[in-house]
């Protein structure tokens, strides 16, 4: 099983608070879910991202680092996909400048 690298333990614990209580405050079903997450065996859905991030106040990517990394990756290889399927098509010119900036801007250029 793959394991995603998470923050979520060292900023509830700097918290004070137990897992049981995060699951309160994230909606989620059990204090399992919390350890599960912060584990690394389960990704977060994005409701309990998003609500992590917002008991903390900081950014889902400084909890979830690897997730965002994931994601980043997983973009940047679909983009080069899509940029090779759009070459040569004129009609869609704005669609091939537009997902080459989104490369660019992942830092794929």
């Amino acid at each position: 099983m793959t394991t995603h690298h998470c923050r979520l333990r060292k900023h509830r614990k700097s918290a004070h608070i137990s897992q049981r209580e995060l699951a309160v405050l994230a909606g989620l079903r059990s204090q399992g879910a919390v350890s599960d997450i912060e584990a690394g065996r389960k990704r977060p859905n994005i409701e309990t991202a998003f609500a992590c991030a917002t008991v903390f106040g900081v950014p889902t990517g400084e909890l979830f680092p690897g997730v965002e990394e994931r994601a980043r990756i997983d973009v940047m290889e679909r983009a080069r996909r899509l940029q090779t399927q759009l070459a040569g098509r004129s009609r869609r010119a704005a669609a091939t400048r537009n997902v080459a900036a989104l490369i660019s801007r992942l830092g794929g250029a």
